[in-house]
């Protein structure tokens, strides 16, 4: 009831505690820890039934939450399903996955109803303030977070989330833009591996060497961790570009 409220202070509150409502449940059933396999969903679960049943309450509310019309509720409900996928892994995500990756991109596109107030119908960003970047940031860790709970079942969905990522990394993007991009294509080559081989050169390749070249250091230490992450994900495919890396 009080995620329907309407003062977003509320919404707030309650989209950052509902994560830790299954926290009881892995304590009960699970004895404080679920080991889960990345990207492992033929098996059996590990989550007990009751676990089941509150993952799926609780994550198709968040969902619901991303749609919501504040930044700062579509952040906490950002980094809610985050907190709850990587603690329950694969087999939590299942039920929600579908609606779940297509409000993560309707936001990296600007699509969402939290963005139509100030973006409008404007192709092009215009000047954000520090709240966005908070904001963007907890859906681009969720995205990271894809890759670690998905693995390899996220390397189809790279065509369609790189350029909204990438598009963050423009030269024209705040440095915390900048940072938080790059970071994210980082996680995403460190969890997917040679899962990237097919963007390293249109995306991955072209983003770590211009983010070394950045103004802002932690743009710098961004794109020289995914290279580094890139270079053992990817091994002997691309050493011929290692020169230039270096």
């Amino acid at each position: 009831q009080a995620a329907d409220n309407w003062h977003p202070l509320i919404k707030t509150e309650v989209a950052d505690a509902m994560a830790s409502l299954i926290v009881p449940c892995v304590a009960q059933d699970h004895n404080g820890e679920i080991s889960w396999e990345k990207g492992d969903i033929a098996g059996a679960s590990p989550l007990s039934q009751n676990t089941t049943q509150a993952v799926n309450v609780i994550l198709k509310a968040l969902v619901i939450t991303m749609k919501d019309d504040s930044k700062d509720v579509v952040g906490k409900a950002c980094e809610g399903i985050q907190s709850i996928i990587e603690l329950c892994g694969p087999h939590s995500l299942a039920s929600v996955a579908n609606d779940c990756l297509e409000n993560t991109y309707s936001i990296l596109a600007k699509e969402a109803p939290c963005q139509q107030v100030e973006y409008g119908d404007d192709e092009e960003f215009g000047d954000e303030d520090d709240d966005h970047d908070s904001f963007m940031t907890s859906v681009c860790d969720l995205v990271g977070s894809f890759g670690r709970v998905m693995g390899q079942h996220f390397v189809q969905y790279l065509p369609k989330f790189l350029p909204a990522i990438c598009a963050y990394a423009k030269s024209s993007r705040p440095p915390s833009d900048r940072s938080m991009a790059i970071g994210c294509l980082g996680e995403l080559s460190q969890e997917l591996g040679a899962g990237i081989a097919e963007h390293w050169n249109s995306i991955f390749y072209p983003a770590s060497i211009a983010g070394l070249g950045d103004s802002d250091d932690s743009v710098k230490r961004n794109a020289a961790f995914c290279i580094g992450v890139s270079c053992e994900g990817l091994g002997e495919s691309i050493t011929s570009q290692y020169s230039t890396l270096l």
